[in-house]
């Protein structure tokens, strides 16, 4: 670092020349080992994510099925229930009165 650069790095408030400041990013930073090991714990992540989410996701469509097929059956038997309901109503309303 030359004067010109250490002087407006001063009048800048920083206490520390350029080439100590790189060093002092350098020190601040993780080890490698350890961004690796952040890189591997996500990946470990996004996996158990997919493995697990898949299956759940599968469960679901499998409920919404059996939903579906109970309230069509349900739907079925009030279809059921209201033809009987009507053919004993208009037999009263066509019963002869006694």
């Amino acid at each position: 670092m030359d004067k010109a650069q250490e002087a407006a790095a001063a009048a800048a408030g920083m206490d520390y020349p350029a080439s100590e400041l790189s060093s002092l990013g350098r020190d601040l930073l993780p080890p490698p080992q350890v961004l690796d090991r952040i890189s591997e714990i996500q990946l470990e992540a996004a996996e158990l994510l997919d493995r697990e989410l898949l299956p759940l996701s599968e469960r679901e469509l499998e409920i919404r099925k059996e939903t579906v097929s109970l309230l069509k059956e349900k739907l079925e038997e009030a279809k059921l229930g209201q033809e009987k309901f009507q053919k004993e109503l208009q037999e009263l309303l066509n019963a002869k009165p006694a």
